[in-house]
């Protein structure tokens, strides 16, 4: 542990500036702060930054003030130092290597907390203070030089050097990263390619205005969410979707403006999220905001009560608005922001939803905006995080996602069809990849009925979804919603749909094993089975029953060595499984029962068989298949099957006949070529 002396080159008393020119025998010796001297490659460097006094005072007169925490308060003549408002005292750091390379990280308030019980609140601990979080990837010497600026009170002071050591990790995979016209994540370290499959998990239970909840949440309740997480980290969940929005959730910002204090409790909460996601090997897409806020939470929202701001739409055009919101983002960032596990910052969730008397916000003003936010982030705040924003519908132009700072194109698909749940997640992403050339996260779908009814029913329903949409051409399986419904508290993990996600990591393994995973070299194209020339992607029934009972989703890749994907009875529906038309009024399917298939007695009046195309012509492909079916502890090598197949002349596959049975009707499998 190393100690720090600092220096005060301008200093004020009781609110009053005194320039000045100060001799040795008055350098301000700030209180000793202890920070590690040396951490690993993406490790945290965490430092406390010592603050004057006069300093901690004009905050504390900020923050004790009676009316501090309504929500208008920093509009006003306030007095002493907001701590959340840069303008006010801006605090920042500059750290800089050995090579000369530097990279500018901000300090932000920080006030820790303890518990005694479970079924007690937060209670501060210790005083208040700024913090300054940073990693990196560069090993070797570095400096961090800290500068506190209070432009409201004509002040700057800065710090001797804090001098530190980055070293090797071996094990470093850093953070999530695009590649140029991919449709996959890579490990920025390793560069190996990253298969994201989980699920949202985005916040606590909505809690109702007149509970007393609302506001203020006992330790049991957080724990009660972070079992979530625990449980999809035993099914070996490696992408989880969480949210900044809410009284509920760890939002910096709720209803009060510019004054985070009253949330600080929710985000030491955050902050224990963060680090169980990087122990896990986790990464986390983040939603900075959504309409939610804007139309149903109108009446907390503290943006209302800027001059300016009178409708929610207007919050999107005031410059005052947008001033404090980016104060929000850069508290966000700094505070999270040096975690590889932070993977994704979704800007705004389905901001197309925001309306006013049934005014919806100009397609103009969301492109402007949300271009304004990403700018900010991209270039003043220079974190290593992939940026997304949000529609409930349909990105249109002028094209959000086209920006050169959006990083992923995402999507919300809702439906009560099995053509849909399937099918048109399959079409959606292949549209969407052609249009803009950038990976695609289908990070909401779900049954569109009553929270979770139809999820419910079946594990069925969340196991087609999650393997299908892993071979469809995204970056990963689709990650869906109703979290409460797939973990419900009384279930052990493994005898909830969630375990089929261990199925999909243990196959992961395996092409790991192959040395197959660089899809970014490879570049894998989907390929269904049968595939559609029918441009209406809403009307497959009649398609679909005159080709195959078989429906398969394939990854083949651009030297058509290999081929992974996943292959099913498409009748092994769970709305087949009911029998309740009331339950399931009405389907886009034919079968309205599941049809048995003995893969030994191959009847080709149903089709029992699926085919590939584009592949080397005359060629002979190994191809092994893996069972999912459930109460398996792990994913299981099927045995006695076809276990190769040939190509013809223009590279179409003979029939292949996957090894159905009547308790086996889905495989993940792998085809590579013989050498």
């Amino acid at each position: 542990m190393k100690y720090l002396l600092g220096l005060l080159f301008i200093s004020f008393f009781g609110g009053s500036v005194m320039a000045q020119t100060i001799s040795y025998t008055q350098l301000y010796i700030p209180t000793q702060s202890t920070y590690t001297d040396s951490i690993k490659q993406y490790e945290k460097f965490e430092y406390p930054i010592p603050l004057h006094d006069s300093i901690r005072n004009a905050i504390s007169l900020f923050i004790n003030d009676s009316m501090a925490h309504t929500p208008d308060y920093v509009l006003s003549n306030y007095s002493g130092i907001n701590p959340y408002n840069p303008n006010d005292i801006d605090v920042s750091v500059r750290f800089v290597h050995e090579s000369g390379q530097e990279i500018i990280r901000y300090g932000f308030y920080y006030q820790q907390f303890e518990y005694s019980s479970d079924t007690s609140y937060w209670v501060p601990k210790d005083s208040a203070t700024f913090l300054v979080r940073f990693s990196t990837n560069i090993i070797g010497n570095w400096e961090a030089h800290v500068r506190v600026e209070s432009e409201k009170y004509g002040l700057i002071y800065t710090y001797k050097p804090i001098e530190f050591t980055c070293t090797p990790d071996s094990l470093a995979r850093g953070y999530l990263q695009k590649t140029k016209n991919n449709r996959y994540f890579e490990y920025s370290h390793t560069n190996k390619t990253f298969v994201m499959h989980g699920l949202n998990i985005p916040h606590p239970k909505v809690v109702p205005p007149n509970s007393p909840l609302f506001k203020k949440y006992s330790v049991l309740h957080f724990k009660e969410y972070a079992a979530y997480f625990e449980k999809a980290a035993k099914a070996r969940c490696n992408f989880i979707r969480v949210a900044l929005i809410g009284s509920y959730t760890s939002a910096p910002e709720f209803d009060v403006l510019s004054n985070f204090t009253n949330r600080q409790a929710f985000m030491q909460e955050f902050d224990s999220i963060i680090e169980f996601a990087e122990t896990h090997g986790m990464y986390l897409e983040i939603i900075g905001d959504s309409f939610g806020p804007y139309l149903m939470g109108w009446q907390f929202n503290p943006y209302k009560h800027i001059s300016d701001v009178s409708t929610p739409l207007d919050v999107f055009n005031s410059a005052e608005a947008r001033m404090y919101y980016k104060h929000r983002i850069r508290y966000i960032f700094s505070r999270w922001g040096y975690s590889p596990a932070f993977s994704t910052y979704q800007i705004i969730n389905e901001i197309d939803q925001i309306s006013y008397n049934s005014e919806k916000l100009l397609r103009t003003t969301i492109f402007s905006w949300t271009s304004e936010m990403a700018d900010y982030i991209t270039n003043t705040l220079q974190y290593p995080i992939m940026l997304t924003s949000n529609y409930a519908g349909f990105d249109m132009k002028p094209y959000v996602f086209a920006l050169d700072n959006i990083d992923v194109v995402t999507i919300h698909y809702y439906g009560n069809f099995r053509n849909h749940d399937i099918l048109n997640l399959y079409g959606r992403v292949k549209t969407d990849w052609k249009t803009f050339n950038k990976p695609i996260i289908i990070d909401e779908t779900g049954g569109h009925h009553s929270y979770g009814t139809y999820d419910k029913i079946s594990p069925l329903l969340y196991k087609n979804r999650l393997f299908s949409t892993t071979f469809s051409g995204g970056a990963g399986s689709a990650i869906q919603y109703y979290w409460d419904v797939y973990l419900p508290n009384n279930a052990p993990v493994e005898q909830t749909c969630i375990w089929y996600h261990s199925y999909l990591d243990e196959f992961i393994s395996i092409l790991d094993s192959l040395t197959i995973t660089n899809f970014n070299t490879l570049q894998f194209e989907p390929q269904r089975y049968p595939e559609y020339t029918n441009k209406n992607m809403y009307n497959f029934k009649e398609y679909d029953l005159e080709h195959s009972l078989i429906e398969q989703f394939a990854l083949i890749d651009s030297s058509k060595n290999t081929i992974i994907g996943w292959t099913h009875n498409r009748s092994q529906y769970w709305a087949n499984h009911t029998g309740d038309s009331t339950v399931w009024p009405s389907d886009d399917d034919i079968p309205t029962k599941p049809i048995a298939i003995d893969w030994k007695n191959t009847n080709n009046s149903l089709h029992t068989f699926a085919t590939f195309t584009q592949l080397t012509p005359n060629a002979t492909y190994k191809i092994t298949w893996y069972s999912t079916k459930e109460n398996q502890k792990n994913m299981e090598k099927m045995k006695n099957c076809i276990n190769s197949f040939t190509t013809d002349e223009n590279g179409n596959s003979e029939q292949i006949f996957p090894p159905f049975s009547d308790i086996e009707f889905d495989f993940l499998f792998i085809a590579q070529k013989n050498k």
